[in-house]
Parts: structure tokens; sequence; C-alpha cells
């Protein structure tokens, strides 16, 4: 009984040493652990969506909630998937227009920012102020029915690669929708799980190819009349993306 006692205790520093390389060989190369709140995700190096991890980490505060903006990851998947061209944002905050910013800055590539929020258009005039590469425009409101976005010319300003739908009044947003459906490559929409408040039935028929994501409480959809490829590029990159990057 002794001696397998010993036998024993002679053979446990030769097992945690070989634990510890067969742990340390699957911490390393080809794979890459992602810090996210505190736990950790596991993606192999060889991954294709390794850069795509890499490029949350480095916009986004992980994990994703709806107070910091349902739709930051769908924004962000857009101008990785479509890293070229201007971007149109309709409805400025605190969650799309710094995201914007940087990227449209890292990219080379021009954001036009828009809001009838006179508040929200200073106050990112302030941090930003009105460059050729980002230019924050104020549209004046006064009616219920928000026709004053027609006028604003925004449309014809430049061919969109990506138009963010998400200003006010919510109602005029499926005037935008139907608008932008051949005139952008792309367009995000938010607020989707209230589609029949915001009347956006008859606007999402416009677009043939659409994906819908629901992996926070407040809904964004990913769509294009032009290019299917980039929404199932998109829908692949959020698809994958582990649970662990949500909190609801």
């Amino acid at each position: 009984m002794k001696s397998h006692f010993l036998f024993v205790l002679s053979i446990c520093p030769c097992i945690c040493i070989l634990s510890f390389f067969i742990y340390s060989s699957h911490l390393s190369k080809p794979n890459r652990l992602f810090k996210v709140g505190k736990e950790y995700v596991l993606v192999k190096q060889d991954s294709p969506i390794v850069s795509w991890h890499e490029t949350m980490k480095k916009y986004l505060k992980l994990p994703l909630d709806n107070h910091y903006g349902s739709h930051a990851i769908v924004l962000l998947a857009a101008a990785y998937v479509c890293n070229q061209g201007p971007i149109l944002e309709l409805g400025m905050g605190m969650t799309s227009t710094p995201l914007l910013h940087k990227l449209a800055l890292d990219q080379k590539r021009r954001l036009v920012s828009a809001d009838s929020d006179r508040q929200w258009t200073n106050q990112f005039l302030t941090l930003f102020g009105n460059k050729t590469s980002h230019r924050i425009k104020h549209v004046e409101v006064q009616s219920e029915t928000g026709f004053e976005w027609s006028l604003a010319g925004l449309s014809d300003l430049e061919n969109w690669t990506i138009v963010f739908i998400d200003h006010r009044p919510g109602p005029r947003r499926q005037f935008e929708l139907m608008l932008y459906s051949q005139r952008s490559d792309l367009v995000v929409l938010h607020d989707t799980e209230q589609h029949r408040m915001y009347k956006y039935d008859k606007g999402l028929e416009e677009y043939s190819f659409r994906y819908r994501f629901t992996k926070l409480k407040t809904f964004t959809d990913v769509l294009s009349s032009k290019n299917e490829s980039i929404v199932q590029r998109i829908h692949y990159l959020l698809e994958t993306t582990p649970d662990s990057y949500f909190v609801n």
C-alpha cells in the first residue's frame, strides 16, 4: 500500500507538467484569447473571424447591452465589411456618432451626421468640429410629420455606401427607408422590433436582401436592394459572435 502511494506521488508532478504543456499549446498559436467582461473567449488564430474579434475589442465596450447601444455592433460590422465609401448617419447619439466618427477617421472615409435636435448637433460640433471628413448638419424640423428631412438634400450629396436610419420623428423613417433603397449600398435600420409602430413594413419591401439582428432586445436590420453578399457577410459575423459578448 505504501509503495503504491509513493508511486502515485511520484507521477503527480509529471502529470501536472504534461497538463501544463497541453494547455499552453492550446492557448498559444493557432489560438487567441479575448477577454469579455470577466470571461475569456477562445478563437482559433487561423479563423477568418480573428480580425473581427480584434476590431470589436478596439471599437466597442464589451460586453454589449441595450444601454450602450444595441446598434453599435451592427454599425461596426457594416463598416468592417463595407470599409470604403461615404457614410450617412440620420439621427445622432452618444453611441453611433463617436463610433462612426472614429471609423471614418481610421478608414479615411467621409461621414455626414444629421439630426433635428440642435442640442445634439451643437454638442458634437464642439467635440468634433465640422470638418470635410465629418460634416455635421442640423435639420430644422417643426412639423409632426418631419417632412423637412426631404428638403435637407442629404440623399443627393453622395453615392452612399452605408446609411444609418435612427432619426426623429419616428414615423418619418419609413420615407427615408424607401428613399435610400436605391441611393445606398447598405442601410442599417434601428428599432425594428417595433416595425409596425414605425410603419417600416412598406419600406422593407424595397429590399431584396435582409438580416435582422436580435441578440439584443432592441433589434437592428441590415438591408440591401443591390448586394446579397455584403448582407450575408455581416450576418455571418454577427451570428458567430459568442453570446457572452452580450448582456440583456
